[in-house]
């Protein structure tokens, strides 16, 4: 009898296995007060006005439906896939590997998720509502910290790392996303990226005017979180992949070559953020003739040259020896 028993206890329970599962239920059970919960809270002339991330993007969709897909994906879809495929990764053995469909989706959208972006382009609303409106944190926007969290955490606590030198890469190809992002880079500095329009006077703002508005209103900690990410990140990350595929013979500055990598690896998506701060203005701001924000053409160009140097960095050989 004592025997049989033993047979029917497994030998070893993986303890990671129990926490990545763990994290992984919560952050996908906490992601439906997300949606219902709102964001931002304003009030203008006694008129009170809220919106959860579904209304942003309902009302995003009506305007810009290019930017409201790229919104709705990297901010919802993503994160609940990660959760739910870090929850399937528990019921396998071990050896996960890139065969896995599950293993394939999981890394895909790790790679485009950005709720902890969206988290900080909330807070740099805030501060440029509150020159139009009375704001007030939602409690939507706590949940998309804590659920983002989470979901980073059990990407950390999984028992496997993406195998990234047995995918096929090309350099080629991410010189040419490079260049295809670079062409997009100065339009999408210039251009203005959103209009607003407050007692008749209009006003454009592209990138850096958007930027100085979050200076001058003493938001200089954000601010230099956009401005590093939006403006001067993209500029860097592509001269950093010129400079890595064209020197990938030279075995010259290996430990410089890898930081550099995964820097722009890592930051890359921050340059989303300004995108993120004009969606946001866009759909919360209802303030009948007193003030009204609509999408220009940079909002379009901005996210498209984002996109072709994620592109472009996921395409970069990973098999050269600064890796």
């Amino acid at each position: 009898m004592n025997n049989t028993i033993i047979q029917v206890i497994p030998k070893e329970i993986n303890p990671k296995k129990i926490y990545v599962f763990s994290l992984s239920l919560a952050s996908f059970f906490l992601a439906f007060p997300l949606f219902y919960f709102p964001i931002i809270k304003i009030t203008k002339l006694a008129r009170f006005e809220q919106a959860n991330i579904i209304e942003i993007i309902i009302r995003l969709f009506e305007s810009t439906p290019m930017v409201a897909l790229i919104t709705v994906f990297s901010v919802l879809i993503a994160p609940l896939l990660m959760a739910l495929c870090a929850l399937t990764f528990t019921f396998f053995d071990e050896n996960v590997n890139e065969n896995n469909l599950y293993y394939r989706i999981y890394f895909f959208c790790k790679q485009w998720m950005m709720l902890d972006i969206f988290t900080v382009a909330v807070f740099a609303s805030m501060i440029k509502l509150g020159e139009l409106v009375d704001v007030e944190i939602g409690l939507g926007t706590f949940f998309c910290f804590l659920v983002w969290a989470l979901v980073f955490w059990t990407d950390k606590c999984l028992w496997f790392k993406e195998e990234k030198e047995k995918k096929s890469k090309s350099n080629i190809k991410a010189i040419s996303y490079s260049l295809a992002a670079l062409f997009l880079l100065i339009p999408a500095n210039l251009l203005p990226i959103m209009t607003t329009t407050k007692l008749g006077i209009v006003e454009k703002t592209n990138l850096f005017d958007s930027i100085m508005q979050l200076f001058e209103g003493e938001a200089w900690p954000i601010g230099i979180i956009v401005f590093l990410a939006s403006f001067c990140g993209p500029w860097l990350k592509i001269f950093s992949i010129f400079y890595l595929t064209l020197t990938k013979t030279h075995k010259n500055n290996r430990n410089f070559k890898r930081n550099l990598y995964h820097y722009f690896e890592a930051a890359g998506r921050w340059s989303m953020i300004d995108i993120f701060i004009a969606v946001i203005l866009v759909t919360i701001v209802k303030l009948n003739a007193l003030a009204n924000v609509s999408l220009e053409l940079g909002s379009l160009i901005f996210p498209a040259m984002v996109i072709f140097i994620l592109l472009s960095s996921a395409n970069v050989d990973l098999k050269e020896s600064y890796v």
